[in-house]
């Protein structure tokens, strides 16, 4: 009895793993369909925040895309969230000067 239920916990823990990499792979999808649309500026924002925000090479990537996405198509919720994680990430790099342009544009 013991035995089924560990078994049992086991697969319910591990069924989580398998579904994140499903849920990354989802936004993945809806980035590489090229759409221009709110949709795909939620993707870029969930990956972002999937590979650490402004901080890492790859989430930084993200941002940006999700900036120029959101100038293209004019959504000024998505650009203001982006120049702030882009001017996070020059604040903790030391430049303030460009950190604090962006927050005012």
């Amino acid at each position: 009895m013991k035995r089924a239920l560990f078994v049992i916990a086991l697969m319910i823990l591990t069924s989580g793993v398998f579904a994140q990499d499903t849920i990354l792979q989802q936004w993945k999808n809806i980035v590489s369909r090229d759409k221009k649309d709110t949709t795909t500026l939620k993707a870029f924002d969930s990956l972002k925040v999937w590979y650490g925000g402004s901080i890492t090479d790859s989430g930084l990537y993200y941002v940006l895309q999700m900036k120029n996405l959101a100038e293209a198509i004019n959504n000024i919720t998505y650009r203001g969230i982006a120049l702030r994680n882009i001017a996070e990430k020059y604040f903790t790099e030391g430049r303030t000067n460009e950190a604090l342009k962006l927050q005012y544009e």
